[in-house]
This record gives C-alpha cells, sequence and structure tokens, in this order.
C-alpha cells in the first residue's frame, strides 16, 4: 500500500507546502498535506494559523484502492469508481485554503484546465501516528474556520466506515 498522490499546488513562496505526513493504519491511509498558513494573505495578519489537509486513500480487502476521501470546508466527499475515479490518485490545491480536488473521468477538462496553472510537486511522505496531529486539524476544534463551531467527524473514524462499506 502507500499510494502517494500526484500532487498541484500554487508556485508560492509565501505560503509553500511544508511537508506530506503520513498517518498508515491496515486497509487505510490519511495523508496530511501541510501548509504554512491557511486561508488568503489578509487572513494572515489577523488569525496565523498553519494548515493540514487530509486525503484519505482506502483499500479492499485485496489491497486495491476502493475510495479516495477529500475533505473541502470541513465537508467530507467520498470518490469511488462510480464517480470515475482515476488511479493512481491527482490532486490540485488552488486555492488560499487549499481545498483538494480530486482528478475523475468527470471533471478530467476542468481539473486539467486548473493544473495546467500550478506547479506539479513532488513530495516525501514522513510516518506520524495520530495523536501528532492536533483536534484543531483533525475535528476543527477551536479552528477559526469552523465557524459556527460544528461538529466535524474525526477522519479516521470516516476512514474505517468507508472500509466497512467497500471492503
Amino acid at each position: 500500500m502507500n499510494t502517494k498522490p500526484d500532487i498541484f499546488i500554487p508556485n508560492s513562496t509565501t505560503n509553500p507546502l511544508i511537508d506530506v505526513l503520513l498517518e498508515k493504519y491496515d486497509k487505510y491511509e490519511i495523508l496530511w498535506y501541510h501548509w504554512k498558513y491557511d486561508g488568503p494573505p489578509f487572513l494572515h495578519v489577523v488569525k496565523r494559523t498553519e494548515d493540514f489537509e487530509p486525503i484519505i486513500i482506502v483499500y479492499n480487502d485485496k489491497n486495491s484502492i476502493s475510495c479516495v476521501i477529500t475533505r473541502r470546508a470541513w465537508e467530507y466527499r467520498i470518490y469511488d469508481s462510480g464517480d470515475g475515479l482515476i488511479l493512481p490518485p491527482v490532486l490540485l490545491f488552488e486555492e488560499d485554503f487549499h481545498h483538494p480536488l480530486l482528478q475523475t473521468k468527470k471533471n478530467r477538462v476542468q481539473f486539467n484546465q486548473k493544473a495546467s496553472l500550478l506547479v506539479q510537486e513532488p513530495y516525501r511522505t514522513k510516518s506520524i501516528t495520530h495523536s501528532q496531529i492536533s483536534p484543531k486539524f483533525r475535528i476543527g476544534k477551536g479552528h477559526f474556520t469552523n465557524l459556527p463551531p460544528r461538529r466535524i467527524s474525526e477522519p479516521k473514524d470516516i476512514a474505517q466506515k468507508a472500509y466497512e462499506y467497500y471492503k
């Protein structure tokens, strides 16, 4: 396992991708894309906070990818073969809030147009444990973009439910 998606990001020296952290389990992985800041530059004056964006890759019992899960603005979206999932996964992070967009057969033209304005970013992953990502980023606890405060699902729970469904 350990399917590392290709990614496209803005060419930015002010808000670069810092690293990618890998939280690994038997049947799923959570990749945490770590950015210097969350949101547009004017917010940094008021609320300087780093940003972690999870991408969840779920495997079936044959160790093939069954689905990829993104989280945009605290909302999870599951992509499977019915959505035209393309493998290996390809993502882009085009906005200041780093909301990921996953390439699918359905959005391929739009995706490629957006990706052409970005740069493909090579990266390595560093293995971590669950406790190394703060609840601020896991479930939005105390995060300035989680307003009004709402209950956000833990990525590990979303991954486990998806595995149970797709195994």
